[in-house]
């Protein structure tokens, strides 16, 4: 019987063994043939060496235990183990397609006697509140497993983020477009969106109220300039209203936003809102144009929304 186990964990290693081998070969072939992702045939190497770790210990584990109460008491070391592979084998990657490959790979064998459990307890209960309670954890336990599902160590965000790809077109000059704010000086800097929308797309808040409101404007920019004399102080200090309570570790825009030194632009000192794009050279970053959409009288804006005293005060 103990022969039998053994052979059985044996079988189980090398399937795995041969699992991780293949798709570590599919993504190196990806990647030395077609360039779609920027590894090393050394990275890979090291990840197929991971990935089989695991192999090794589940031979002498009861992880393949067919009841999650079992699993999750009777198999510490091999939990440890596991999750120690796991959090080396997505790193090993900095694209989030390998990383995501060998999450489902490590978490496969958690993955299919959990949900096996979830069914024997969908199953056994008749209460309408446990199933579905069970079938939204089970939901939850795909998406977390499947490559593609939106959770640590692979989230990455919205494509396009943190990689810039490059364009083939040459460009001489890239179009920069937004608000600024003027001050008396005739000093311009850039009105960061993450002041009034940090969860929202850059000038869509905007855009939008353009829209429907095309002739009632004063409206929205008395509320971003509102907004700018209100968080005047911590944005002064580099901080973004987002992180006035947690400071970095606040919940970031939907947008990197770009948060630049104000400390030249307090609310008393500006005197001009505008909407405009610049072009500026792609090698050198030298301002070549500069047109205006829209401008506002940020002084009057600010007057209206009781940030400056009033000439009449």
């Amino acid at each position: 019987m103990r022969s039998l186990k053994s052979t059985l964990y044996s079988i189980r290693w090398i399937l795995w063994s041969l699992l991780a081998f293949s798709t570590l070969s599919v993504l190196f072939f990806l990647d030395h043939t077609l360039g779609l992702m920027r590894q090393s045939g050394k990275s890979y190497t090291v990840a197929y060496a991971v990935l089989v770790t695991p192999g090794l210990i589940l031979q002498f584990s009861p992880v393949f235990s067919a009841r999650l109460f079992r699993l999750l008491t009777g198999t510490y070391k091999s939990i440890i183990w596991n999750c120690a592979y796991i959090v080396v084998a997505v790193n090993i990657f900095s694209d989030p397609f390998p990383r995501r490959v060998s999450f489902f790979l490590a978490f496969t064998p958690y993955a299919i006697f959990i949900l096996a459990e979830l069914i024997r307890i969908f199953k056994q209960n008749k209460n309408y509140k446990i199933k579905v309670f069970v079938v939204l954890l089970s939901i939850t336990t795909v998406m977390l497993w499947l490559p593609g599902g939106y959770a640590p160590p692979f989230y990455n965000g919205i494509a396009g983020w943190t990689k810039v790809y490059e364009n083939p077109i040459d460009r001489t000059e890239r179009p920069l477009g937004g608000f600024q704010i003027t001050n008396k000086s005739g000093e311009r800097i850039w009105f960061s969106y993450g002041i009034v929308s940090p969860i929202n797309f850059v000038m869509r808040h905007f855009y939008a109220y353009r829209k429907k409101y095309p002739n009632n404007m004063n409206d929205i920019i008395d509320f971003y300039l509102a907004s700018y004399c209100f968080n005047y102080d911590i944005l002064r200090d580099g901080t973004f209203p987002y992180q006035r309570n947690l400071g970095r570790f606040g919940y970031p825009g939907h947008t990197p936003y770009v948060l630049y030194n104000y400390e030249k632009f307090p609310p008393s000192e500006l005197v001009l809102f505008e909407l405009v794009t610049e072009f500026r050279g792609v090698n050198d970053g030298a301002l070549r144009d500069r047109v205006t959409s829209l401008s506002f009288d940020a002084a009057g804006a600010l007057r209206r929304v009781g940030c400056v005293p009033s000439k009449d005060d």
